[in-house]
């Protein structure tokens, strides 16, 4: 049962896949679709291995979240109510249940929310369903969260595709890339967030580009539903870029001004969020990186572990630290701090989007730079304002890495968007 159950929702899937339009409009063969899906599923089974070989199961989130679903999954035996209350968070459960919850689970409660959602309990959620129909299968639960992750990157690609013609540079863009193989094929809140993210983008883009309709509308609200409970600060990322498409649409003139006018404008807003709502974002961050640092030198063998500059709640801080969080984000890990096997792919891929950069450019094409300028904005907007967050609150490169996946496939592809890079024009630099 240990490998009959995920092989067959490995076929489910790959039934789904054949006959859904989605993926049929995707313009992917079925075939090649089929090995990125095993590819991922198979990635997010290595992930398990190695934590459970190498690392131990002890404070791994994937196991923590696959426990916390047992424990859940667990109430039925007792209250199928109670059991759907928690599962779908609609009226209060039993009063006895709240320390049960507290003694036996990891993730259920935080330490730290800041008042926000507790986008742990998303994962936890999932689990507990799929402990319904998985025998307590960790592997089905994998395979579950790889294709989640796969149905987000197929959406990612339909819409990178319109950019860039090449069928097969893109789909190494969107699926190939060491991190988002490893990270999004995993039981972790990535898998979720790049489903959310991508039919976010295709929904947006089909609306933008096309027409007005109702699906469109539905499935952008659901995804900034997902996005705000997982991760807020990848909607938030994305919303100057947002912002800029739309007014960009009716107004086309001196794209940059208008850019440069609505990030100001948003970060003004961000430095006053308290007098407007009950959040004060920039208090948020300055303890949600101290809490992450206090929780790191209380810990033991962090062995990628960087120290970063110490904000303060204040806009002069926050510049300070700008250019370190985004070199930590950006460029790190690199050859000198490999402190583990895990982290090598990650600096390998930074070695190759380096020299992917210097590539664009040495082929820089100012034709398809101007025609592509708005996506170029759009992309660059959220890459940056992303890699930012990421650093200014992440003092562990380990995490940085797994953080940082939803912008790896928009650097490829602003690299190749806006140059001549091919194998022909690289060949004839190496042979001069």
């Amino acid at each position: 049962m240990l490998i009959a159950l995920p092989i067959l929702y490995t076929l489910v899937f790959l039934l789904i896949i054949s006959k859904l339009s989605f993926f049929k409009n995707s313009g992917i063969s079925f075939s090649i679709l089929s090995v990125i899906l095993i590819i991922k599923i198979l990635s997010g089974f290595s992930l398990i291995l190695i934590y459970k070989y190498y690392y131990g199961t002890n404070g791994s989130d994937i196991f923590n979240y696959f426990k916390d679903g047992q424990v859940i999954h667990s109430i039925t035996n007792t209250s199928h109510l109670d059991f759907f209350k928690i599962l779908t968070g609609i009226g209060n459960y039993s009063e006895e249940l709240e320390p049960y919850l507290r003694e036996e689970t990891n993730y259920w409660y935080k330490t730290f929310n800041y008042n926000l959602l507790n986008d742990n309990r998303l994962i936890i959620r999932a689990n507990a369903f799929l402990h319904l129909i998985s025998n307590n299968n960790i592997y089905v639960h994998s395979s579950f969260f790889s294709f989640f992750s796969f149905i987000g990157l197929t959406a990612m690609y339909r819409v990178f595709i319109k950019f860039i013609n090449n069928k097969y540079l893109i789909i190494i863009t969107v699926y190939f890339i060491p991190s988002v193989i490893i990270w999004s094929s995993a039981m972790l809140k990535e898998s979720v967030l790049m489903l959310a993210l991508g039919l976010f983008l295709l929904s947006f883009f089909q609306l933008y580009y096309t027409k007005f309709t109702i699906q469109n509308i539905v499935i952008i609200l659901v995804s900034i539903f997902l996005l705000v409970i997982l991760k807020f600060y990848v909607i938030f990322s994305l919303m100057p870029g947002i912002l800029f498409l739309i007014i960009y649409k009716y107004y086309s003139k001196k794209p940059m001004l208008i850019f440069v006018l609505i990030y100001s404008s948003l970060l003004l807003l961000f430095f006053n969020s308290q007098h407007f709502t009950s959040y004060n974002l920039t208090e948020i961050i300055y303890h949600k990186q101290q809490d992450f640092i206090n929780m790191i030198n209380e810990a033991q063998n962090v062995g990628s572990k960087i120290n970063i500059h110490s904000l303060e709640p204040n806009f002069i801080s926050f510049i300070k630290a700008t250019p370190s969080a985004l070199i930590n984000s950006l460029l790190r890990p690199s050859i000198f701090d490999v402190s583990s096997v895990i982290i090598i792919p990650a600096v390998i891929e930074n070695t190759l989007f380096i020299l992917l950069f210097i590539l664009s450019i040495i082929f820089f094409n100012k034709t398809k730079f101007n025609s592509n300028l708005p996506i170029i904005i759009f992309s660059i907007s959220f890459i940056i304002t992303l890699s930012i967050l990421i650093g200014l609150t992440t003092p562990v490169l380990g995490a940085i890495v797994r953080y940082r996946i939803p912008i790896l496939p928009f650097m490829l592809m602003v690299f190749l968007i806006y140059s001549n890079i091919n194998l022909v024009n690289i060949k004839k630099i190496l042979i001069k």
